[in-house]
């Protein structure tokens, strides 16, 4: 009895730090650059937050701008663990267990934000697991003859990426993003590049040749 006591406690912690961290990447879109005034959730106190935050930042999830105020802003780490954790909601990460993630995320999950109570829907491209792989195969077809064209060929990838698992996918924004890797991708992965764009917006992309 004690055990279980101790593990349901475990738990409980997990599924507070990861409801907070999941409301910072929505509050910042996953935008390692955007700083962001943090409000106390529903259903957590100052005290609870702030521990949370000091546990979120000592893990480099997030980065804490103020030690007075919770102004925040997510890292790369923080991103693609909430990323990995919507892609994969059967699969643990490297701080959370499958049984907190599976908890707020099914094919739709719901969590309660903020003071109205609202309820932020975000709902995965769970049903074609075929398109989150082909965007990870197209990772390997980056250009690399510098660092920094490699590293703008990523950052798009990475983009489109976000935008196809987001709650309200943006056929303009995902169409930006295809036209942006029609530059950054090498020949070798041309045909794959087409093949994402004509899953995600259906169309032709008219990309550079």
């Amino acid at each position: 009895m004690e055990a279980r006591i101790r593990l349901d406690s475990i738990l409980e912690k997990q599924r507070k730090r990861y409801l907070l961290l999941l409301k910072i990447y929505e509050l910042t879109g996953g935008d390692e650059s955007k700083m962001m005034m943090l409000e106390v959730p529903e259903g957590l106190n100052s005290e609870e937050v702030q521990s949370i935050v000091d546990y979120l930042a000592g893990e480099g999830l997030v980065e804490s701008l103020a030690d007075e105020a919770p102004l925040l802003k997510i890292t790369h780490r923080g991103v693609v663990e909430v990323e990995q954790s919507l892609l994969n909601p059967k699969e643990p990460t490297e701080h959370f267990s499958q049984q907190v993630i599976q908890n707020f995320h099914g094919p739709v999950a719901s969590v309660q934000t903020g003071n109205q109570s609202v309820s932020n829907v975000t709902q995965t491209i769970s049903g074609d697991p075929h398109l989150i792989d082909l965007i990870q195969q197209l990772r390997h077809h980056i250009v690399d003859e510098t660092p920094e064209k490699q590293r703008e060929g990523y950052e798009l990838l990475e983009g489109l990426q976000s935008e196809v698992i987001a709650s309200g996918p943006s056929e303009s924004r995902m169409r930006l993003y295809l036209k942006g890797l029609g530059s950054f991708v090498k020949d070798t992965g041309k045909d794959l590049l087409v093949e994402i764009g004509s899953k995600v917006i259906g169309g032709q992309l008219g990309l550079p040749s």
